[in-house]
């Protein structure tokens, strides 16, 4: 802030550090309601946009004093902002996650998701810089913003896809808990196509939402849902690919309180150019993991079973 920064706290915990809004009226108090979204709007050389990615220079951007022009640039996923999620290497301590990396028109329409949050934070009003995204490349992307309340377009349209999936659908989830209607559709798709690949952590950072999930897991098992145990460290990302066409990847776990509870943000990239390499780094992920067999649920020590049976009886609000 002292670099002339805004920062907003947005539901606070505590119910006097609530502000005036900006019709003069005291904020609601929401605890409960958190925003979840990760979201990043800047400006770049318009270089960037212009240069091919590969696996060779992904890492190495060009010289930002090497352009004058300026483009904009979004960033959307489910990395959150701290050392535990970036100072170290995969596998020795660096949380697994996904991310988009995105140019063009679609900038614009994510810079009016921030600032609609920013509003509802009650946020100063600022002069905001125009964004300029010429349209870049050939794929469709389409940005879903999510918020509390009975009826969430987010989970809708990832239930659709699922709907028609006919060939195969592959999900990595932080923090899986399925509602029944999501159980349901997930059996369904093993059933229709024979490959529904889950990728869930072995140990995530919150524990009660393994054994939520994990007592869930055995009418899945049964409809031939494969659930895969991530062992290289946490897994934290939130990745759809259905059929190898639609990728989803954004803020949204696959559990009641991303559904009814949380702000979130996810993209819709369709295309076989965006989906095959996420595909393809899911295969690895699913090479490393721990298989999860139905016979190991059925095997669980009662302590197991009751442990997880009582979390799964407070999963709305995990």
């Amino acid at each position: 802030m002292a670099a002339g920064g805004h920062v907003i706290e947005f539901n606070p915990m505590a119910p006097w550090r609530l502000r005036m809004s900006r019709i003069g009226k005291l904020q609601h108090w929401e605890p409960n309601n958190r925003d979840h979204r990760k979201l990043l709007v800047c400006d770049v050389p318009s270089a960037w946009a212009e240069r091919p990615i590969s696996v060779e220079n992904a890492h190495v951007p060009p010289d930002p004093d090497d352009c004058d022009d300026r483009a904009s640039i979004a960033i959307t996923g489910g990395r959150n902002m701290a050392d535990v999620y970036l100072k170290n290497q995969l596998g020795a301590g660096q949380w697994r996650d996904c991310g988009v990396v995105m140019f063009g028109p679609v900038v614009k329409d994510l810079g009016v998701l921030f600032d609609r949050m920013w509003f509802h934070a009650e946020g100063p009003d600022l002069v905001v810089p125009p964004i300029h995204a010429p349209v870049v490349g050939e794929l469709a992307i389409l940005p879903v913003g999510s918020q509390p309340g009975f009826f969430n377009m987010l989970q809708w349209a990832l239930a659709r896809l699922a709907m028609v999936t006919h060939e195969e659908l592959r999900i990595s989830c932080a923090y899986f808990i399925p509602p029944a209607r999501w159980r349901k559709a997930l059996g369904a798709v093993a059933r229709r196509t024979g490959r529904c690949a889950i990728l869930v952590p072995k140990e995530s950072d919150v524990p009660m939402i393994d054994q939520a999930s994990r007592h869930l897991w055995g009418a899945l098992l049964r409809a031939g849902v494969a659930i895969y145990l991530y062992t290289r460290g946490v897994l934290h990302e939130k990745t759809f690919i259905y059929d190898r066409m639609v990728t989803v990847v954004g803020s949204s776990n696959l559990d009641p309180r991303s559904f009814r509870l949380n702000y979130e943000l996810s993209v819709f990239v369709v295309g076989e150019a965006f989906a095959e390499p996420v595909a393809s780094r899911h295969d690895a992920d699913l090479n490393d993991a721990e298989p999860y067999t139905l016979e190991r649920w059925r095997a669980r020590p009662l302590w197991q079973r009751l442990t997880d049976w009582f979390w799964s009886l407070l999963r709305g609000q995990l």
